[in-house]
């Protein structure tokens, strides 16, 4: 039997996925977030991760880009909408295979099995957790507006994606409130509009990856805000 984890941030919980994958003979674990996956990713083989996020922080070829390194199983991407684009940049990122919602049975059975034959289960490959000096290192060049990631590729950005990455590397721990981003966008500090943030680091998430074929690690953190979770410095110029 094939251990499948379904990832999902929505409310409730993944009945019809689910239920699918209980059909087909198939032992099912739920996560809400990336750490929870990655705990048990390290505590357990897993064959398949089946990915169905939706919301503004991270997408899910964001959280494929991030989870491709740890594992060798399968990266599985259910989206809302049949987008090319999106498709194109979830395979980039490291998904093995994308299907959109609501997905045949028949089709998502398939898909299922010919991923378990071709792919060997449970091989995990553990990154170099957070704050053992490891961390890959991303740099900003402040003349230039360009964020260079650490496979040495350059990403040009626009003045507002420049403002969030240029308050993220002034505040300590790289980390920056809502608020704080929103003064530096412009805004008032007291009346802003917090799901515009939001578009703008998934943009630019969207951005570097396609640029840079990396995963920008700016992350939600509860009570901060944002964090960039990388190192990050700064110097004037790229050349």
């Amino acid at each position: 039997m094939a251990n499948i984890i379904v990832v999902t941030n929505q409310p409730d919980q993944p009945e019809s996925v689910s239920r699918s994958l209980g059909l087909i003979g198939m032992n099912v674990l739920h996560a809400r977030s990336f750490g929870e996956l990655d705990r048990m990713l390290s505590s357990a083989p897993v064959d398949l991760v089946v990915l169905d996020i939706d919301r503004a922080d991270e997408d899910a070829a964001s959280m494929a880009a991030r989870l491709r390194p740890r594992t060798g199983a399968g990266i599985l991407m259910l989206m809302a909408h049949d987008d090319l684009e999106e498709r194109i940049l979830g395979l980039k990122a490291g998904a093995d295979a994308c299907l959109v919602k609501p997905v045949p049975f028949r089709e998502f059975e398939a898909v299922i099995r010919s991923l378990l034959r071709r792919l060997k289960p449970g091989r995990t490959v553990r990154a170099p957790a957070l704050g053992d000096g490891t961390l890959p290192r991303w740099e900003l060049a402040t003349l230039d507006w360009l964020l260079t990631a650490p496979n040495g590729r350059k990403v040009m950005l626009s003045n507002a994606e420049y403002r969030v990455i240029g308050t993220l590397i002034a505040n300590p721990k790289n980390s920056a409130s809502r608020r704080e981003l929103a003064i530096a966008l412009g805004k008032k500090g007291d009346v802003y509009d917090d799901s515009a943030i939001s578009t703008i680091i998934t943009r630019l998430r969207r951005k570097v990856m396609q640029k840079a074929g990396e995963s920008l690690p700016i992350r939600s953190a509860r009570g901060l805000g944002y964090v960039f979770a990388a190192q990050l410095s700064a110097r004037q110029s790229a050349a």
